[in-house]
């Protein structure tokens, strides 16, 4: 049996030439012990030892190591729970030295023919373990025999294994067999362990009798099949039958394992044949900027006249620190960082109402009031060229609000509303005025009326025309939202971008990034699934319960003073506003109201979205939607009326317009091979024969991007968009668009009964650094303490100092 320990070289300097010379030959184990080529010429320990050398002193160098030897890891135990590689042996003699052995299984000459005849080279096999849980396996090729034995137990001590010992039968007193049948195989040799009786003994051949002796199992039976006679081989096979004993886990030790897609797939993609959703077909571009509402939240008649939806422009993202309170939850009690999409909701301006009647074929457009005072950017929106057109719009009928007769035929109107119409929607449109954007035309939306009767909501209306409505009135905090948008638009893409088809293999004919065939006789005639280039990007989409974290209040004056600490925390309570340093990119200051929203939304950066309330289904009559669509006539909505913090809203809205783009980039189709014919990025064979007969679910190059989509459940200045000083919205995540681009904000659709959903948010912390690069101050206060007056500071004040003087 080889020892670690050793005495000191025969020679000092005639050992350590030998050594260069022709390797070492001495003893085993450390290396200190062996012949020299001075006066000991003897085997063995050799005649001239002058000593045992001085026990040299470990310096790790890895981080494990360091570890360990500073005892921050205590055990071998704690190694094997998270998996770590040893990579020193000294790690192991640190905690198994006292009861680790080894034992040579085999040593076996290894001859190479060379161009000087045949070389001979020794390999030993080496066995190491404690005798209580730990076992290794080591084989090493050397020019020595010396040598070969010390690197072998070098590379046992490496890949020693925890070994599972369990019982047969009751479970009295030590584990002394295996804990369930385990099966190794190393070449031809095939060794299986079963576990049996207390007291049978190991019943087995010589090589696996001492590795499971080594292993502390006491009672086992074995079975072993093929050529058993080549020994490293046998010994491979039961260290790999021992160290499977941790494969099985009984239930006691059963823990919750998520699964994951394989990273190892053939080219033809049996365990993932699709990545694209044919849900959203066809994959168009959208044909509005912004999102459209499709489906209203149900009425309740019990709850006041409120809006359902409101709009924001996205204005970029930022992350949060907040406290998890979540009972049941491991992660409750605990602090979380999360990313958050802030969407500024400047108040919304009521200039009219609309009533709906049922019919047989749906609903029908019953009566439209405008009110008597339109701004110049909402009659924008009726004309296609404002600068060439007349301007004319709405000057004849803001006369009735001025006639007697003008305004007996609009009482009329509003008595009828309330009548017969069975749906109320005031016509709201946003102001582009508060936001740094360079469009000067509104956005005009519907925005249906829930609560009360008809009559209340036409009063409502009525009341508020021309007046703003906030969305603090529309949404709160922590309530779950729909956000409808358009995502962002990538242009005309592949199937390997657009539908993300595996790419060929690097020599397939005529591209790599197609789809191999697409299954028919001409493209004429090629299915709606298969994988077809075209338009990525720019759909519309609607994402369901975006959890309001915020709802901050924009820059206002209060008792004199300006405030503008939106991103004040009770933990952190520097007077900061949501703008980060430098402004939101793309995008630039929000100086209005906000709505942050937990995560991500559909659409870039400017981009309007539509943010929609989650109520429960309930009937409701429709008199109190047009009452509140009447008193809201020319009054402002503002998006404190909407949505309240923590409340799940939807982002409606259309996603940033990427233009024509290939299957490549549209689908995400695999690109082909390099030196594919006609190109890499196609899809390889689109199934039929002519192109006009191709499948609609094939991947095809087309407009990506600029798509009308609405992001659901968001709970809840910017660079090249400018300062938000109105009502902004702080919704969980991104939404989808561009910066500058409206958004839709719908109350959700569904009833929200989760913990997640539940929860209420306290935020202590509102990242307020600069988006450009990576910022380090949250404020220019605190900038300007660290930096010092910058040069156009001092260049204000030097005029003063010298009328001064």
């Amino acid at each position: 049996m080889a020892d670690d320990a050793g005495a000191a070289p025969a020679g000092g300097a005639g050992a350590a030439g030998g050594a260069a010379r022709g390797g070492f030959r001495g003893g085993f184990g450390s290396g200190l012990r062996g012949r020299g080529r001075g006066r000991g010429r003897g085997r063995g320990r050799g005649r001239g030892a002058r000593g045992k050398a001085e026990d040299k002193e470990w310096i790790p160098v890895t981080k494990l190591g360091r570890l360990v030897k500073d005892m921050k890891i205590k055990s071998l135990e704690e190694i094997y729970l998270f998996s770590l590689p040893i990579k020193e042996s000294e790690i192991i003699d640190f905690f198994l030295l006292s009861s680790l052995k080894d034992e040579v299984l085999k040593i076996m000459p290894v001859q190479k023919q060379t161009r000087a005849g045949q070389r001979t080279r020794f390999k030993a096999f080496v066995a190491i373990g404690d005798y209580n849980g730990h076992v290794g396996l080591g084989v090493k090729c050397s020019k020595e025999v010396a040598t070969a034995i010390r690197g072998a137990i070098i590379l046992a001590k490496l890949s020693i294994v925890p070994v599972r010992r369990g019982y047969w039968g009751n479970k009295i007193g030590k584990p002394h067999t295996v804990p369930c049948k385990v099966t190794g195989r190393c070449g031809s040799v095939l060794v299986r362990l079963i576990p049996a009786p207390r007291g049978t003994g190991i019943v087995s051949a010589p090589v696996p009798k001492k590795l499971l002796m080594m292993a502390g199992i006491d009672d086992c039976y074995t079975s072993a099949r093929g050529c058993t006679a080549t020994l490293g081989n046998f010994a491979k096979a039961t260290f790999d039958a021992i160290s499977k004993t941790y494969s099985y886990l009984t239930p006691d030790l059963w823990k919750e394992t998520v699964f994951s897609k394989s990273p190892y797939q053939s080219h033809r993609k049996f365990s993932a044949p699709r990545h694209g959703h044919l849900g959203f077909l066809p994959h168009k571009r959208s044909r509005r900027h912004r999102g459209k509402v499709k489906t209203w939240p149900k009425d309740d008649p019990s709850k006041p006249v409120h809006l359902t939806a409101f709009l924001g422009y996205k204005a970029g993202m930022t992350h949060i620190l907040r406290e998890v309170h979540r009972p049941g939850l491991k992660l409750s009690k605990r602090e979380e960082v999360e990313a958050v999409t802030i969407v500024e909701t400047p108040p919304l301006v009521v200039v009219g109402l609309v009533g709906y009647i049922d019919t047989p074929r749906g609903l029908r457009n019953f009566r439209t009031i405008f009110a008597e005072h339109l701004s110049d950017e909402c009659r924008r929106r009726f004309y296609k060229n404002w600068h060439k057109s007349k301007k004319k719009a709405f000057t004849k009928y803001c006369k009735k609000w001025q006639d007697k007769d003008g305004k007996k035929q609009l009482e009329k109107d509003f008595a009828a509303m309330k009548k017969y119409c069975k749906i109320i929607r005031v016509i709201v449109h946003t102001q582009m005025k508060l936001l740094p954007l360079r469009q000067k035309k509104a956005h005009v939306m519907e925005i249906q009326l829930n609560g009360g009767t008809v009559a209340d909501k036409v009063d409502w209306a009525h009341e508020k025309l021309e007046k703003q409505v906030s969305v603090h009135t529309v949404f709160s905090q922590n309530e779950m939202i729909d956000v409808i948008g358009v995502t962002k638009g990538r242009g005309m893409k592949g199937v390997t971008s657009r539908w993300h088809a595996k790419k060929l293999p690097r020599k397939t004919h005529k591209g790599l990034r197609k789809v191999a065939c697409i299954g028919a006789w001409h493209p004429a005639r090629v299915g709606y699934s298969i994988a077809r280039a075209g338009q990525k990007g720019y759909h519309h989409r609607t994402e369901l319960n975006k959890k309001i974290y915020r709802i901050g209040r924009g820059v206002h004056v209060q008792d004199g003073k300006i405030v503008k600490n939106s991103a004040a925390t009770n933990y952190d309570v520097t007077e900061k506003t949501i703008t980060p340093l430098g402004g939101f990119p793309h995008y630039g200051a929000v100086n209005n109201d906000f709505i942050m929203l937990k995560g991500c939304v559909m659409g870039t950066k400017k981009r309007v979205l539509t943010l929609r309330k989650v109520t429960p289904p309930s009937p409701l009559e429709m008199a109190d939607k047009v009452d509140w669509a009447h008193e809201k006539l020319e009054k402002q909505v503002s998006v404190h009326t909407v949505f309240s913090q923590n409340e799940m809203i939807d982002v409606i809205g259309v996603t940033k317009g990427r233009g024509m783009k290939g299957v490549t980039s549209r689908w995400h189709a695999k690109k082909l091979p390099r030196k594919t014919h006609k190109g890499l990025r196609k899809v390889a064979c689109i199934g039929a024969w002519h192109p006009a007969r191709v499948g609609y679910s094939i991947a095809r190059a087309g407009q990506k991007g600029y798509h009308h989509r609405t992001e659901l459940n968001k709970k809840g200045g910017f660079p090249h968009y400018g300062a938000v000083n109105n009502d902004f919205i702080m919704l969980k995540g991104c939404v989808m668009g561009t910066k500058k681009r409206v958004l839709t904000l719908r109350k959700s659709l569904l009833v929200h009964s989760s913990r997640r959903a539940l929860e209420p948010i306290e935020l202590k912390f509102i990242d307020t650094t600069s988006k450009f690069g990576h910022g380090c101050f949250q404020t220019s206060q605190e900038k300007r303490a660290f930096m010092g007056p910058q040069k156009k500071q001092l260049v204000k004040e030097k005029p003063e100092t010298q009328e001064e003087l």
